[in-house]
């Protein structure tokens, strides 16, 4: 054999090796029939996939109780059972999401491919003082939502992050998510506040603070939704934007009688003027009030 061939079987077999590496432990983990140093767990609707010498995030018999959670809160349903990933590495986190993802540590607790059947949970997800049930619960908020729709409509959808990302955070967390006076502060002292639904100007952000009121902006904005608008208006909102997430503006402005514009603005004259997120707590607006 010529060096030349030499050096190709050489090629070859490495692209080989990397290839079954990639398989086994990289993006392709959830389907590969072999797992190495990864044990499994399964519920009625799902399937955890975690390294064997890490305890789960919670009790896998509580995954379908939370997944029942979001499905009660939201009016829809699970249609395929989910992969949940916890990865060993933020390495792994990066290359597991299939999208190219470049988190840093501690930005983000978790991914969900828009398929909405597979589920990738960070490190931090399971670092002790992280609420990990809360993760879960965001991460399979937006796996419910992903399996309402085509994959080509999910991918639409994802890109309105204020509402998939904010809807996320706003059943993970809860109504009051603990950071209120915080956020405020960030957002009238620090000038951070922006426009939620355009996301333009959110780069001015510092960015040790930006992934975190990034997504609190969005879960309040949601919250401020739900609150002035109603529940139910909001969710009938969700289920015309996941018909067709392409209209959503229009259906932004059917259902709740102004544009996403005129609500951004109504929003931020709120936080500035400091009678949001703290009057809400204790005078939450009545269902169709018009801010």
């Amino acid at each position: 054999m010529s060096k030349k061939e030499w050096v190709a079987a050489l090629f070859l077999a490495l692209t080989i090796v990397s290839a079954l590496a990639a398989f086994l432990a990289g993006p392709l983990m959830p389907w590969a029939p072999f797992r190495i140093g990864y044990s499994e767990a399964r519920s009625v609707k799902t399937v955890l996939i975690m390294p064997s010498n890490t305890l789960p995030p919670v009790p896998p018999e509580r995954l379908d109780a939370l997944i029942g959670e979001v499905e009660a809160q939201t009016g829809l349903w699970l249609e395929s059972p989910v992969r949940i990933v916890v990865t060993g590495s933020w390495g792994l986190f990066n290359r597991a999401a299939l999208l190219g993802l470049t988190s840093t540590a501690g930005e983000r607790t978790g991914h969900t491919l828009p398929t909405g059947t597979v589920v990738y949970l960070s490190p931090l997800a399971s670092q002790p003082g992280q609420e990990a049930a809360n993760a879960l619960k965001h991460q399979l908020t937006r796996a419910v939502l992903a399996q309402q729709m085509p994959l080509p409509r999910s991918v639409a959808f994802s890109k309105l992050e204020w509402l998939a990302e904010g809807l996320a955070a706003y059943i993970g967390t809860g109504s009051v998510g603990g950071w209120d006076a915080e956020w405020s502060r960030q957002a009238t002292a620090e000038g951070y506040l922006y426009p939620v639904t355009t996301d333009a100007g959110f780069e001015a952000i510092g960015e040790a603070d930006r992934s975190r009121f990034v997504e609190e902006t969005r879960r309040q904005f949601v919250r401020y939704l739900m609150t002035r608008y109603g529940a139910d208006a909001f969710y009938l909102f969700l289920d015309r934007v996941l018909l067709d997430p392409a209209w959503h503006e229009a259906a932004f402005r059917d259902t709740f009688g102004v544009s996403p514009d005129d609500a951004d603005a109504a929003f931020m004259r709120e936080v500035e003027a400091g009678t949001w997120p703290f009057q809400a707590l204790a005078f939450p607006a009545p269902a169709g009030f018009l801010p």
